[in-house]
Order: C-alpha cells, then sequence, then structure tokens
C-alpha cells in the first residue's frame, strides 16, 4: 500500500487515520500504566515537567484523544512509569542483547 503525500506536503487522509491510530493507542498504553501505577495525570504531568492545570490537562489530551507527542516527552514518561519508551510506542520491550560472535 503506497503512501501519499499531495502536493501542499499534507498527509492523505489514509496516511493521517493511521497516525490517528497510532497516537490512541500509545494514549490508552501510557493511561494503562499510569493506572497500573497508581499515578494521577496530575502527578504524571508534574514528573515530566508540565505545571498547574497542564499538568493534568496534559496527560488528559495524550490518553484519551491521542494528542501529539514528542518523543523527548515519551522518553519521560517512560522513566516515569518505569517501562522502556518501546513499550509506549509500540507494547513492546526495546531490549538489546548482546550477540557472540562466530
Amino acid at each position: 500500500m503506497s503512501q501519499e503525500i499531495d502536493d501542499t506536503g499534507s498527509n492523505t487522509p489514509e496516511v493521517t487515520h493511521l497516525l490517528t491510530d497510532f497516537q490512541l493507542e500509545v494514549g490508552k498504553r501510557i493511561q494503562n500504566i499510569r493506572e497500573f501505577r497508581g499515578i494521577s495525570r496530575r502527578e504524571l504531568g508534574e514528573a515530566i515537567g508540565l505545571h498547574g492545570n497542564s499538568a493534568n490537562t496534559g496527560i488528559y489530551a495524550v490518553e484519551v484523544s491521542g494528542a501529539a507527542t514528542r518523543i523527548d516527552t515519551i522518553f519521560k514518561v517512560a522513566q516515569v512509569l518505569g517501562v522502556t519508551p518501546g513499550f509506549l510506542l509500540d507494547g513492546g520491550d526495546l531490549r538489546i542483547e548482546h550477540i557472540k560472535k562466530f
């Protein structure tokens, strides 16, 4: 399946839909692990450097609406939640294993 970019440089509806689905999945993983850890949205927001009402609403936007999140924020959230960024992004665990040379 090809992904096309129109002349204005914006994504086609198909690509935009895939991105939105991805963002919603990331948000749901953040919400699930946050709730599992017993951390409120405000606590998570403050732990990653958000202040005031933004500490709660910023996390809410990511979790519920799939709001775009910068990769450095994903790393901060992962650290606070005690998971790998890979877990938040794809539900897996990023591991680098030592491979013996033949």
